[in-house]
């Protein structure tokens, strides 16, 4: 006889003020972040990685309606404002890190993107970014050759100025090119330099 269970993975990234930016970042405030484990608790018992990797390994079992929570991107805000929380309600959870904003003082791509998105309005930075790649390779770019449903599909929940920007950088420029622009860009709305926004940012 098989046993169903039911599984559950909630990732979070960004927690603290809602009110803080307007377009780019979205965090989850304390507030909302620790009544959303409450509904969850509710509903599901909370695990932590040995327990999974227990179970996967036929070693343990989960409860029949189990949640794991996690965090991406090593972001300073989990470990000042969401561990707190968790620990006072003795929730587990799984980070996943990566060293080099630590390391070389160099910030992720994405991170540089959702922060110019904070920064200024969707239409301004898609402007910005059109003309950058037309003084590199002397054309405009045609966006009509582009699968339009496949961009809002990607990005749902953005205006569609919002939804063209990320994904001309994300999937129409090679991983170089893109770094570059978002360089030319992030350091027009963050003029302190990136070893600073490596501090303030991210976990040491």
């Amino acid at each position: 006889m098989i046993k169903i269970m039911e599984l559950m993975i909630v990732n979070y990234h960004y927690v603290g003020n809602e009110d803080e930016y307007k377009s780019g970042i979205y965090p989850v405030s304390l507030f909302n972040f620790g009544h959303q484990l409450d509904l969850i608790g509710e509903q599901y018992s909370f695990i932590s990685e040995r327990d999974l990797v227990a179970a996967i390994e036929k070693r343990g079992s989960l409860p029949d309606k189990s949640c794991l929570v996690t965090f991406d991107d090593n972001l300073k805000c989990q470990y000042t404002e969401a561990i707190p929380v968790l620990k006072k309600k003795n929730i587990p959870a799984v980070f996943f890190t990566f060293t080099e904003p630590y390391e070389s003082k160099r910030a992720s791509v994405f991170h540089k993107i959702h922060f110019v998105m904070s920064r200024a309005p969707a239409d301004q930075l898609l402007n910005k970014v059109m003309e950058n790649y037309s003084n590199r390779h002397h054309f405009d770019f045609d966006w009509s050759k582009i699968d339009q449903e496949k961009i809002f599909g990607w990005y749902r929940y953005d205006s569609e100025n919002s939804a063209k920007f990320k994904y001309f950088l994300n999937y129409l420029l090679d991983k170089k090119e893109a770094g570059e622009i978002v360089n030319d860009l992030f350091i027009e709305y963050y003029p302190k330099g990136e070893e600073n926004f490596c501090r303030e940012w991210y976990m040491s």
